[in-house]
């Protein structure tokens, strides 16, 4: 005799298979569907240059201009070494993904 199943249980069923699993490690405060504002990426930044090495009490955030890329899509955080401390042009640059989060360090020269 054949398995018969309510049409609704196979689509509700059909309907969660397709569906994307979430990560089980990633933070219930990040929707990764909206746009990180500049507070979120400048945070991300910061923790990817202590991750590279970075010691930031040497660095300031450069100010000029405005951080997000043309596209929108990417933010852009340059860091510039202390004046006073001899830094003239020792820097580097952090990108961070406004929708996926992760983060690129660029060093300088």
């Amino acid at each position: 005799m054949p398995l018969v199943r309510p049409i609704w249980l196979v689509t509700v069923t059909a309907t969660l298979l397709s569906l994307p699993a979430c990560p089980r490690d990633a933070p219930d405060t990040l929707n990764r569907a909206t746009l990180l504002d500049r507070s979120q990426g400048l945070e991300i930044s910061r923790t990817a240059a202590r991750q590279y090495g970075y010691d930031l009490a040497n660095y300031e955030l450069d100010t000029f201009g405005d951080p997000v890329s043309d596209d929108r899509q990417t933010w852009h955080f340059l860091y510039r070494a202390h004046p006073q401390d001899g830094g003239y042009g020792r820097h580097f640059l952090v990108v961070v993904d406004r929708r996926s989060h992760e983060a690129e360090v660029f060093p300088g020269e």
